[in-house]
């Protein structure tokens, strides 16, 4: 979802489209900014 919200990928499905206009609701009243993280990155941070 951190892509679509990037806009690097589209959203298509009418599930996710409604999560996503919301998460992007949610964002604008924040000042944060996202970042991608690879899968293997994350999990090491995590632990």
């Amino acid at each position: 979802m951190i892509r679509q919200l990037l806009g690097e990928y589209g959203v298509y499905s009418s599930r996710l489209k409604l999560l996503y206009e919301r998460a992007l609701e949610l964002l604008g009243n924040f000042n944060a900014e996202l970042e991608w993280v690879p899968r293997e990155e994350n999990a090491r941070l995590m632990s």
